[in-house]
Parts: C-alpha cells; sequence; structure tokens
C-alpha cells in the first residue's frame, strides 16, 4: 500500500513542480489549475506504468480509467475550458454559450469528415464494421495522434541530440541565439503593435462613454475591449520573457569567450547568474558542462538511431529495442529502468517537438519557463499531451516482445479491425520521412530553392518592386550573414521594447 502510494505520488510532485515553473500562477483560477494537472498527470502516470507493466502485469481496469480518463479530457474537458478561458464575452453565461458552440462546431465537422472515412472504408474497401462501436472510437482515436506522433517522434530524435551537441560549442550556441533574435524581436514588436492598439482604442472606448454619460449603452462594448487588452499582453508578456533569457544566454556566451580569450583560467559571471569562485566557474563552464554535453549528445544520437532502426522493423524479431531488453529480460529492474529510460526518451522528443512547432515562443500558444505561460496554452499543451500519450506508448510495446496488458486492452480493440491492424504495423515505417526532413535540413533548402528559382524568377513579382522586397526579407535564408548579423546586433545592444 505504502509503495502505490509512493508510486502515485511521484508523478503528482513532478507536475506540480512543472506547473509552478512554466505557469503563471496569478492567472490560474483553481478549476483551471485542477485540470491542468490532470491533463499533464495522467500522460506522465501513463509513460511509468508501461515499463512496470513489460516486467510485472498492470491490471487492464487501471488500464480501462486512465484510457477513458485521458480521452475525457483530450476530446470534451479540457477544449471546453479552454475556449472559455478565451472567450472575450463579459459574463460567464455568454463564455459557456460562446465555448460549447465552438466545440459543437469542430466536433460536428470532425464527425462528419470520420463518418465519410468510415462509411468509406465500409462500403467500398469492407474493412470496417460498425459492430464494434468502442473499437472504432479506438481505432479512430489512435489514428488520428498517431499520424502525428511519428512525425513529431521523427523530428524529435534528431533535434534533440543535434540541439545538445551545438549547445556544446560556444560559437555554435551563439549562431543559434543569433537566428532566432530576428524573429523573436520582430515578433515582439508586432505584439506590442497590436496592445498598444487595443490599449488605445480601450481608451477612447472609456471616455466616450463618459463624455456621453451612456455607459450602459456600451458597457459590451468595453468589456470586449479590456478582454482583448487582457488577451493581448498574455500573447506580450511569454515573448518578453524569452528575449531576456537570449539576452541573458547571448551576455554569459561572450563572457566566456572573453574568459577564454584571455588566458587567465577565470570566469566572471554576470550578475544575473550564481556567482561563484572565477577558477572554479571557468573550469565548470568551459570544460566539464561541454564535454558532459557531447558525452549526452553521442548517447542520444545512439539512443535515436536505435529506436529509428527498430520502428522500421516494427512487429518483427529484427526491432533492436526488442532484442535489447529480451537480452536483459532475467533482471527484471534492470529491464524495467532501461524501458523506462527509452519510453521516456520518445516522450521527450515528442514532446520537445510539439512545443518547438505548435508551442514555440513567437506561436499564440507559447509554452515558456520562468513562470511565463498563459492558463489557455497551458491547456492546449495539456489536451495534446493526453491526445498523443496512448498512441507513443503503444507503439513503444510494439518495439519489444513481451505481452502486456496494456496491450490486450488497447492494442486488441485497434487490431480488431483491419484498418487499425494495417495503421499500426504499416504506418510507423513513414518515420523516415520528418527523420531525413530535419537531419538534412531540408527546410532550409527547400526555403532557398523557393526563393532563388521561385521568387526571383517570377515575372509577376518583378513588375511589383515594393512587394518584392517584401518578400526577399520574408525568405531570407536565416543562415546568411547579413540576418546573424542583424541578429547579433539585436542580442549585443539588448534594448528590447517593453510595455
Amino acid at each position: 500500500m505504502l509503495g502505490q502510494l509512493l508510486f502515485l505520488t511521484v508523478p503528482a510532485l513532478w507536475t506540480v513542480i512543472w506547473i509552478y515553473k512554466y505557469s503563471q500562477q496569478h492567472s490560474l483560477t483553481w478549476i483551471t489549475r485542477a485540470f491542468v494537472f490532470l491533463g499533464l498527470y495522467v500522460p506522465f502516470l501513463v509513460v511509468l506504468l508501461i515499463p512496470f507493466d513489460i516486467v510485472w502485469e498492470v491490471s487492464i481496469f487501471k488500464w480501462r480509467i486512465l484510457y477513458w480518463t485521458t480521452f475525457i479530457a483530450t476530446w470534451f474537458i479540457l477544449p471546453f475550458i479552454q475556449e472559455y478561458i478565451e472567450s472575450q464575452f463579459p459574463t460567464a453565461e455568454k463564455r459557456l454559450k460562446d465555448s460549447l458552440y465552438k466545440n459543437l462546431r469542430y466536433y460536428g465537422l470532425l464527425t462528419i469528415l470520420s463518418l465519410f472515412v468510415v462509411a468509406y472504408l465500409r462500403f467500398t474497401l469492407r474493412t470496417m464494421s460498425f459492430a464494434n462501436f468502442k473499437e472504432l472510437i479506438i481505432s479512430l482515436t489512435y489514428f488520428w495522434g498517431l499520424i502525428f506522433v511519428i512525425f513529431l517522434l521523427g523530428n524529435g530524435l534528431v533535434f534533440v541530440p543535434r540541439n545538445m551537441w551545438r549547445k556544446a560549442f560556444l560559437h555554435k550556441r551563439a549562431r543559434l541565439l543569433e537566428r532566432k533574435a530576428v524573429n523573436i524581436y520582430s515578433k515582439l514588436q508586432e505584439r506590442l503593435d497590436e496592445f498598444s492598439a487595443y490599449s488605445s482604442s480601450s481608451t477612447m472606448n472609456m471616455d466616450r462613454s463618459y463624455n456621453l454619460d451612456v455607459r450602459t449603452s456600451y458597457a459590451t462594448e468595453s468589456d470586449f475591449t479590456t478582454s482583448a487588452v487582457s488577451q493581448a499582453m498574455s500573447h506580450v508578456f511569454p515573448l518578453q520573457v524569452t528575449w531576456t533569457q537570449m539576452v541573458k544566454e547571448y551576455n554569459l556566451i561572450n563572457s566566456i569567450q572573453t574568459a577564454k580569450a584571455s588566458s587567465s583560467y577565470r570566469l566572471y559571471l554576470p550578475d544575473s547568474y550564481i556567482q561563484m569562485h572565477p577558477v572554479l566557474a571557468y573550469t565548470l563552464y568551459v570544460w566539464v558542462i561541454p564535454v558532459l554535453r557531447i558525452i549526452t549528445a553521442c548517447f542520444l544520437a545512439f539512443l535515436s538511431f536505435v529506436i529509428v532502426v527498430s520502428e522500421l522493423f516494427l512487429h518483427s524479431k529484427h526491432s533492436l529495442v526488442g532484442i535489447f531488453l529480451n537480452r536483459i529480460k532475467d533482471s527484471a529492474s534492470f529491464c524495467a529502468f532501461a524501458s523506462f529510460v527509452i519510453i521516456n526518451y520518445m516522450r521527450y522528443c515528442t514532446y520537445k517537438s510539439v512545443i518547438n512547432t505548435q508551442f514555440a515562443s513567437y506561436h499564440r500558444y507559447a509554452i515558456v519557463p520562468s513562470r511565463a505561460t498563459g492558463p489557455a496554452s497551458l491547456l492546449c499543451f495539456a489536451s495534446q499531451l493526453c491526445r498523443l500519450t496512448l498512441p507513443l506508448c503503444y507503439n513503444f510495446t510494439s518495439l519489444q516482445f513481451f505481452p502486456t496488458q496494456f496491450h490486450k486492452f488497447y492494442g486488441e480493440s485497434i487490431d480488431l479491425l483491419p484498418l487499425g491492424n494495417l495503421i499500426s504495423k504499416r504506418y510507423p515505417v513513414c518515420i523516415l520521412i520528418p527523420v531525413l526532413f530535419s537531419l538534412f535540413s531540408m527546410k532550409y533548402w527547400l526555403r532557398h530553392f523557393i526563393y532563388s528559382y521561385g521568387l526571383q524568377r517570377s515575372p509577376v513579382i518583378d513588375t511589383l518592386e515594393p512587394e518584392s522586397s517584401d518578400t526577399e526579407d520574408n525568405f531570407l535564408d536565416e543562415t546568411s550573414p547579413s540576418y546573424l548579423a542583424e541578429g547579433r546586433a539585436l542580442l549585443l545592444s539588448a534594448n528590447y521594447p517593453s510595455v
């Protein structure tokens, strides 16, 4: 009993620490905090239970509770609360109606698309049956999540070790910051302009209501504007925190480079860091941390290679993950620990890709540390984790050879229908697409190709000189010397705008 209580407490403690690190505490109500906790706690608990289910058995009853909890939280509770928070209506009743309307509109469209797919598979290909409705729902949600899991995982398996490797070298770290600086600064300027426009509009409405003495007639308009100002400010704050952190790290890099150039073996840290003896700081930041990052990057790259090869040989005896776990099956504790490391690395790569795409600092739903993440972003992120965790865990259980209770509940529901069986066995091979795309940085090659051979040779754009110059800025290579020089100047000046 004490062991089970401790087992449930560890992920709860981690979730509380994560929420405290990322969330704006003053903007979280107790309802929002409770459901954000639920949306983060359950996926982490699922990932924690999978290694125990491989070595020891976890009852199917527990898997049913966890699955339907994540299902209801993903598709109903978290999106509803998120839309309620983002609604600009002044009263709670109108916010509830607005949230209900937006969610019903979204799920109505999703239901229509799903019915078209099911009808096509049922009456044309004869691969779907309406008799097993529960299995049908599980297969469709699994397919929807696996589409994103494979591409996010493939991107993360390359990004995570490469990013760790780059951070081990000062010039590469500085180059990364200089490349991000221009984009972050321009987005910050845009959102500050939006905030100024909303603030001016709010002031004009308040003056108009006061002068005409018709405050009641303008109350709704004023409430809308006030809500818009609040949301505009919530979009500015994450970018300000991100920019401050970038400037802080860039100052540290400059201090380290100056110390290395002087050959004094002393490093005086900037005021924003914990002060320590200059010799100790030099040893730590110049030698110890870079070496640890290089070793970690090599280990993670090897782990990524093992996972990619295992995905290519999914459901076969050639899976490297399955071979390794089968070799150490005699040691139950070590097998559980190895499974925990592998599945958590897959989870970290997937979640890191989510944060770098949909939840990047310059996007609307930004996940930013230093307690700069808004409640709507937290709810949206928690909903995504609930949606992606179960397909990711099932993908991991397919890499190894041990039968699990998780597969008996979740896997058999998927494999019962031909569509789910086909997807679970064949689709993960597509992980090569995001891996190759990220490994060779094809995004920058495509951008350079579009600009060089598409825009410059277009006779339409040649006749529009002002618009062509703007387009040139948008398609400018982010690795060009001029782009990096602009980012370097912004970081060195450290003169970022504030509200």
